[in-house]
């Protein structure tokens, strides 16, 4: 349960940064029934209770020039499609499972090494997602860097960890 909770804790801060980089200036406005209402260059919350209404995407208070904007989403972009080839490898690989340990005599040693699979997949995931962060950090400003920093211990979810 660890590892997975890390795992979120990482797809998070990689998502913050990847998504709401430009454009996010303004508070979120509400809609039905107290619900935020996302507009276009917005962050979206990843989990519940993340971003509260009103309150500014992070990456705002980040003031990141217009160069800045586009090497975060340039960064994204080819981390997304990182991500989907990973995925499709997965779900491939998830696929064959039923039919292995469905059969009259699973093969322990087959289906070890099926799951031994998936879980490079899954280990590739994860390195990717790092390196898509520090990439991203990466293009951040000395003084960035520490907001960033200050900002990602007040948020729900986030790894604490200081870099």
């Amino acid at each position: 349960m660890t590892v997975i909770k890390k795992l979120i804790g990482t797809a998070l801060v990689v998502g913050v940064l990847g998504q709401g980089v430009a454009q996010a200036q303004q508070p979120m406005p509400h809609g039905m029934f107290g619900q935020p209402m996302m507009q276009p260059g917005m962050m979206q919350p990843m989990m519940p209770g993340m971003m509260h209404p009103g309150q500014m995407n992070p990456m705002a208070m980040l003031k990141l020039t217009e160069e800045q904007q586009k090497q975060l989403m340039e960064i994204g972009k080819q981390a997304q499609a990182q991500s989907m080839e990973l995925m499709k490898k997965m779900g491939e690989s998830a696929q064959k499972l039923p039919g292995l340990v469905g059969a009259t005599q699973p093969n322990p040693k087959t289906i070890g090494d099926a799951y031994a699979k998936m879980f490079d997949i899954q280990r590739q995931m994860i390195e990717s997602a790092v390196t898509t962060y520090n990439k991203q950090l990466a293009v951040f400003t000395e003084e960035q860097r520490k907001l960033w920093n200050a900002m990602r211990k007040q948020m729900p979810g986030f790894p604490q960890a200081t870099r």
